[in-house]
């Protein structure tokens, strides 16, 4: 977490302290599966417009939270993108 703060990622620490159970004031997993949501359609918007400096850095940001991002295809052929914590 040090490092995180240090490096300026603060949306990192911020999950990484809500991981921790650090912020009494919201249930920590429905707080990361949110944000990690909205980071995930702000990705998507990102690629669709063809912005992949963007996604890319979206991507990265989540990586360093400890999130693995696997992008795929639904039945229709729209992109999706599912996510699990890394170990």
């Amino acid at each position: 977490l040090h490092e995180m703060k240090k490096a300026g990622h603060e949306n990192g620490l911020s999950f990484g302290l809500r991981l921790l159970g650090l912020d009494r004031n919201v249930e920590p997993k429905q707080s990361v599966s949110s944000e990690v949501d909205v980071l995930i359609t702000a990705r998507l918007a990102a690629r669709a417009a063809k912005n992949f400096a963007e996604s890319d850095r979206i991507r990265d940001e989540l990586l360093a939270m400890g999130i693995q991002l696997k992008d795929g295809k639904d039945a229709a052929g729209n992109p999706v993108t599912t996510w699990e914590l890394k170990r």
